[in-house]
């Protein structure tokens, strides 16, 4: 019996050693095909420092001789015989200094390797004529050696051992992206099928799958990796590597939602960035390579893409993990990005500012074509164009004034010298005034697109301030501390939560996030009140994200003052819907806006209009643009819209809670009163309304109000009863004490009152009131 076991025990461990031995073997071999692929990537067509990189990040004592041979093979293929045999003395002396120095740490294994791989590289220099060039090259290999093994040490356990890997932190997985990125560099060699790139759709899949299985920093840092490596390709890498993380942080925002969200969110923000950063309708990347990416992305199996997510919970659950490169990579490329942008806007868009879309150069030539026709066979041409040709053409430029003028040129209105001189004036006649026609023709498709240019300036501005603006936002830090005692109060209080985050901004500005699972109606206040306890600060409800699972409750700090705002409305006798529209909107960045927007006219489309109006208004604020970025979008989007003369006045007034300071902008709307402490003050102006001159600004206005200040705004049906606005003013005095709403009803009653009980237009009255916090 005793033989029976022990007979049983030896073979089961001699089954075990021999498995053991099959997948030590299994992984010396997929080390070397690592190996030899990186070996086949080349630097400046004489150095490939990718696979020493890698034999000496895993090097051990077990199978190093199939790496030593992967990598000579490798350099052999890529660069030559003398490549293969430099690289493998290069092995031979890092092998020699780290196995006598007992070098394991992977610094040192970096240090010695470049240093191996620089001590051959100067061996090789000195046997023939030493250019500068070669110096050069030698020194940048040494360094993306020393570099690649510092990176290939942090991929290589995450890639090739993860169930071993206890936390993984971002720049892990930033380092696992390049060092896929690095496999995928020898397909670049393959050859495109109908244009379509083998690297450039695996780059795309891959930034598909980390979009879609971590969060918005490890996306876009795995974007800026991919967009270099596709930069690299093509030849553009600043704008792909900003192109391929922006995408890739826009649709990690929407990975909640499932793949096809990410993959439309990709698709979308890629295609957006390639045609304003391409200045053209071409797209950076290729369109087709994107839709073939997400088909495949889509049908890739959800076990594989779980591993990306298995990567990305642990590096979420590590204790120690914190905000590190990543963050900085990605604020410089987007910075880059805005920056590219503003110089596209600057530089590479190249328009005229000038009413006449036409040079003096051009000018004559057209008087030159015109004169062909009639003067060419004259006998008194040399007397004009030889003798007097400065005179002539003075005559000519006058000529196109008086047609400016009059419609067209005739004998009655031609410049007296020039008709006494002319001997074929009704030719001349019937020839100048056909240039005149086409002239003007072309100068308005001239105007036309000098318009467009200028449109396009615009928002390519407004772009480039949005995208930096994102770059601001991310560059916050996580108060752990304070998280943590919030989530113990409100779960002592009966809450249960999902999460709670404290997000630092650099202007000591914060937001809090409160995520609850099970929740009360309208118990966002009591839980604000809670927090507030917590931090030591008072605090506001800016905004509720409710849906089946969760409710989502974002507060923010309490500024000095607020705003209540109460709105009054007439339709206009025989019409049924309103042709003013108006918003109030309280702002993340301290502020709150109100606007009013006046169609033109009535009815249905002056309603629609106005509608319009607002609705881009705040869809633009809501998105992160400066409202005077919005106001000149809007303008510039009306004037390329505006082809039946629907225009519309817009009047918007800001509050700085902060400070109490107001300020107006005015595109053609009606005058606004400010009341503070017994004075008031009429705003006016004189400006456009919008969508009628892309050049055309608005009216600015700055004031400050105190604690008990009014500001009333109205639309043209409200001013228009009487142009002495002392009536309001009166009201206002009088009802200082009231709530906005109730002085908002006065005034519109009166304004009817004086119409005698008739609305001959729209009217709209907004009373906004400050109030003091403090």
């Amino acid at each position: 019996m005793l033989k029976v076991q022990s007979y049983y025990q030896k073979s089961k461990s001699m089954f075990v050693s021999k498995i053991s031995g099959l997948l030590s073997l299994k992984d010396v071999f997929i080390d070397g095909v690592m190996t030899f692929l990186l070996s086949l990537i080349s630097m400046f067509s004489s150095a490939t420092p990718f696979g020493v990189a890698f034999f000496a990040a895993t090097f051990s004592h077990y199978g190093w001789f199939v790496k030593v041979g992967a990598v000579t093979f490798g350099a052999f293929f890529a660069l030559g015989i003398a490549a293969g045999i430099k690289y493998l003395f290069s092995l031979i002396i890092f092998t020699f200094s780290v196995v006598m120095l007992s070098a394991s740490k992977p610094l040192l294994r970096a240090a010695f390797m470049s240093a191996s791989l620089f001590l051959v590289n100067v061996i090789i220099l000195l046997t023939k004529d030493i250019l500068l060039y070669d110096f050069f090259v030698a020194v940048c290999e040494s360094f993306m050696c020393f570099v690649s093994v510092l990176i290939i040490e942090k991929a290589y356990p995450v890639t090739r051992h993860p169930s071993m890997v206890r936390s993984s932190t971002a720049n892990e997985l930033v380092c696992v992206a390049a060092l896929l990125s690095l496999f995928l560099m020898p397909l670049a060699k393959v050859p495109e099928f109908f244009s379509i790139s083998l690297i450039n759709v695996l780059s795309l899949i891959i930034c598909l799958s980390f979009a879609y299985k971590t969060d918005i920093g490890k996306s876009a840092s795995t974007g800026v990796v991919l967009g270099a490596l596709t930069g690299i390709s093509q030849g553009n890498v600043s704008m792909m590597m900003g192109i391929y993380a922006f995408s890739s942080m826009c649709a990690s925002a929407f990975n909640r939602f499932g793949k096809a969200a990410v993959t439309l969110g990709f698709i979308l923000s890629a295609s957006f960035m390639s045609v304003f950063v391409g200045g053209t309708i071409d797209y950076l990347i290729d369109l087709y390579e994107i839709v073939i990416s997400a088909t495949l992305f889509m049908l890739i199996p959800g076990r594989l893409l779980d591993y990306i997510g298995f990567l990305n919970e642990k590096s979420i659950s590590g204790s120690d993990t914190a905000y590190l490169k990543f963050e900085q990579i990605v604020s410089e490329k987007i910075r880059k990005l805005s920056e590219s942008l503003r110089y596209l806007s600057k530089k590479f868009i190249s328009f005229n500012r000038s009413s006449n879309p036409y040079t003096k150069k051009e000018m004559i030539n057209l008087f030159d074509e015109c004169c062909a026709v009639v003067c060419a066979n004259c006998g008194m041409k040399y007397n004009c164009w030889q003798n007097s040709y400065k005179k002539t053409y003075a005559s000519m430029f006058d000529m196109m004034e008086i047609c400016d003028n009059d419609g067209e040129l005739r004998h009655s209105n031609m410049p007296y010298d020039f008709r006494k001189s002319c001997v074929k004036t009704e030719e001349f006649i019937y020839e100048f005034n056909n240039m005149y026609k086409n002239y003007k023709s072309e100068k308005l498709w001239r105007m036309r697109i000098m318009e467009s240019k200028n449109i396009a300036v615009t928002h390519l501005d407004c772009v480039a301030e949005v995208v930096n603006n994102i770059c601001e936002e991310i560059n916050v830090s996580v108060d752990t501390d304070a998280e943590e005692e919030i989530y113990s109060k409100l779960t002592k209080m009966g809450y249960t939560l999902s999460y709670v985050w404290v997000l630092v901004k650099n202007d000591d500005q914060f937001e809090i996030d409160v995520s609850l699972v099970s929740y009360k109606k309208d118990d966002e206040k009591k839980i604000c009140s809670i927090v507030s306890d917590v931090i030591k600060k008072p605090l506001r409800v800016a905004g509720v994200n409710e849906n089946s699972r969760s409710k989502v409750v974002t507060l923010l700090p309490r500024e000095n003052y607020s705003v209540s705002v109460g709105v009054c409305q007439a339709v206009r006798d025989g019409e049924e819907l309103c042709g003013d529209a108006y918003a109030s909107v309280c702002m993340t960045e301290g502020g709150h806006f109100v606007a009013i927007c006046d169609g033109m006219g009535s009815g249905k489309d002056a309603h629609n209009e106005s509608v319009a109006v607002i609705e881009l208004l705040k869809q633009l604020v809501g998105a992160g643009f400066t409202l005077d970025s919005a106001l000149n979008l809007i303008n510039s989007s009306l004037v390329l819209r505006n082809r039946q003369e629907m225009y519309s006045t817009l009047d918007v007034c800001i509050f700085d809670l902060k400070s109490g300071a107001v300020s107006f902008r005015k595109a053609g709307g009606a005058q606004s009163i400010i009341c503070s402490d017994e004075v008031c003050e009429t705003i006016r102006t004189d400006t456009l309304p919008v969508g009628i001159k892309i050049s055309d600004g608005v009216g600015v206005f700055s004031r400050s109000l105190k604690s008990g200040g009014l500001v009333v705004m109205m639309s043209d049906g409200v001013a228009d009863v009487d142009e002495n606005t002392h009536w309001i003013e009166t009201v206002c005095k009088e009802r200082k004490r009231n709530n906005p709403q109730t002085i908002a009803k006065v005034i519109m009653d009166t304004a009817i009152k004086k119409s005698n009980g008739e609305c001959r237009d729209d009217m709209t009255v907004i009373v906004a009131k400050v109030s003091s916090n403090v």
